[in-house]
């Protein structure tokens, strides 16, 4: 007999049980068993790592090569094809800063006056020793923003080749909400998006005015004495001949010397209608003195071939990471003389380890489907450099033997993870996944294999103050290559923290590295063996 809706009697006892069970599946305990592998090395190569800082770890350190050697030398010892790709940088240490405003009277002299440094830091955007603008007209661009998504543009209506543009940090919010949603503060918002958009524009410097969200000192410190970029003359000739900063007290005085309101403007530059607003009048000289160093920073590279021309990328930083970007993810400065375990090398550990296991589990005559590519690079300042270079010229080792390379094809490749770190000194039950749209399969794909640990999979929640475009978790994103950045969430209702004592400390962290490693394996895994792999059409964004 059938019930009043159609579904059998039996068919409800059935759910019920199924109910029942999952219930009491879900009510265990999350502890899963021991996962150590006693071929790990993962400890032997933090220490390797730990000794290659003590000798500095800069580009073209005797530490850096003393990483990158040890690193190459491992994935040669487990049988995969590696290569190292070296990354020209450029290292522009500036040796003066001069600017100069100039404002008409009423009498038509001009009132020139110097700006102070302590509110302006400004670097020069090409790489060349002397670069100046001279009376450069200033435009307001509201927040430097256009969106096709949003049918937003803030240049419209506006011609800035050979202007200053100035542009308002962040993105335009509404109340607590970002009026570009997800890529608003997180792709939009960022300053490496402003710098580029009004190079697009044709501007010829592009100046951000500080939010006082974070503090101006900051800004100063990270930007004041020296930038390091990849050399690349043609890139480089298309970006802007000055970027820089200005604090909000200085651009509300630049804004007066126009009869202008910085508070105003600001809340006209929320709107969709709103138009640039060039400063009548006001004419800014800018001179900039850099000496320019050369160094190269390298990228090992391995591969494990698969049967198909097809790829899946597993990458880490050997190294640590800029202090700012510590401090986004932690949400606490570190204190002096604390422990960095962001610049532990576990990352790579992770990834030299997990290219171990696949190794094994793939033996000759059993290849993957799709190859996997496994990369560490370095983590200097303002991105890991070395990724970028990476995603910009993805090469892959070549047949047969030597250090040859060749191209590694995007639109072949299915998906990018990249490690911050592993072991973080909690034996976590939740792994946390930022850029939670840059790839539905990859995120259907790691929250299955979650699901099998009973760990939980914990979204970005506050994009904004995280670094998915700041830094080279965005490499590959922009070039269309789905993208998942995994870490150690930082809601602690999902971690059980560690005890005081270094034996559980230590007991703990190895439980939690062989947790990741063993996710790892598995999600690799399905990347690499999965039959329909969908292509996902960019931008993939979070």
């Amino acid at each position: 007999m059938a019930s009043r809706r159609g579904v059998p009697r039996r068919s409800v006892f059935v759910l019920l049980a199924l109910v029942a069970v999952c219930h009491s599946a879900c009510s265990q305990p999350t502890a899963s068993p021991s996962l150590a592998d006693p071929d790990d090395r993962a400890a032997e190569h933090i220490e390797e790592f730990a000794a290659a800082k003590e000798l500095f770890d800069g580009p073209g350190s005797e530490g850096e090569v003393r990483a990158m050697q040890y690193a190459q030398q491992y994935f040669d010892e487990i049988g995969l094809d590696t290569v190292v790709q070296s990354v020209p940088l450029v290292r522009m240490i500036q040796t003066s800063t001069d600017v100069y405003v100039r404002v008409p009277q009423p009498d038509g002299a001009p009132n020139t006056w110097a700006l102070d440094g302590a509110n302006f830091v400004v670097w020069a955007g090409q790489q060349q020793e002397q670069v100046a603008l001279s009376a450069a007209p200033v435009v307001f661009a509201g927040y430097g923003i256009v969106s096709p998504e949003y049918t937003r543009d803030d240049f419209k209506g506006v011609d800035v080749d050979g202007k200053i543009v100035l542009v308002l940090q962040g993105s335009p919010h509404t109340a607590d909400r970002d009026d570009l949603g997800a890529l608003g503060e997180a792709y939009y918002g960022r300053p490496f998006y402003k710098f580029e958009e009004a190079s697009r524009q044709g501007a010829a410097g592009v100046i951000i005015i500080h939010d006082e969200l974070e503090p101006w000192d900051d800004i100063r410190a990270e930007f004041a004495d020296e930038v390091i970029t990849i050399e690349d003359a043609d890139a480089m000739l298309a970006q802007a001949t000055v970027e820089g900063w200005l604090s909000r007290p200085a651009a509300r005085s630049l804004l007066e010397q126009a009869s202008l309101d910085l508070d105003h403007l600001s809340l006209k530059a929320r709107q969709l209608a709103f138009q640039p607003t060039e400063l009548d009048g006001v004419r800014v000289d800018i001179a900039i003195s850099s000496t320019i160093e050369r160094a190269t920073t390298q990228n090992v590279i391995a591969l494990q071939r698969g049967e198909l021309p097809e790829w899946v990328m597993l990458g880490a930083r050997w190294n640590g990471l800029p202090t700012e970007a510590i401090s986004a993810v932690t949400d606490a400065a570190m204190s002096p003389g604390e422990s960095n375990t962001f610049g532990d090398g576990s990352a790579a550990a992770a990834v030299m380890e997990i290219a171990r296991r696949l190794v094994a589990r793939f033996p000759p005559g059993q290849d993957p489907r799709r190859g996997i590519v496994y990369t560490i690079s370095t983590a200097l300042a303002p991105g890991m450099v070395g990724l970028r270079y990476f995603s910009d010229h993805p090469s892959i080792p070549a047949p047969g033997p030597g250090d040859d390379l060749e191209e590694l094809p995007l639109d072949k490749t299915r998906g990018h993870i990249f490690l911050d770190h592993a072991a973080p000194g909690h034996a976590s039950h939740a792994i946390g996944k930022i850029g939670t749209g840059s790839g539905r399969v990859l995120s259907h794909m790691i929250r299955s294999v979650a699901i099998q640990q009973r760990r939980l999979v914990v979204l970005d929640q506050s994009v904004e103050r995280r670094f998915y475009y700041s830094y080279s978790q965005s490499a590959f994103a922009r070039h269309g290559v789905p993208t998942l950045y995994l870490t150690t969430p930082p809601d602690h209702e999902h971690l059980t923290p560690v005890q005081a004592d270094a034996q559980t400390e230590g007991a703990a962290a190895a439980e939690s590295f062989n947790l990741d490693a063993s996710l790892l394996v598995e999600l690799l895994t399905m990347m690499a063996n999965t039959t329909h792999f969908p292509r996902e059409s960019p931008p993939l964004r979070p």
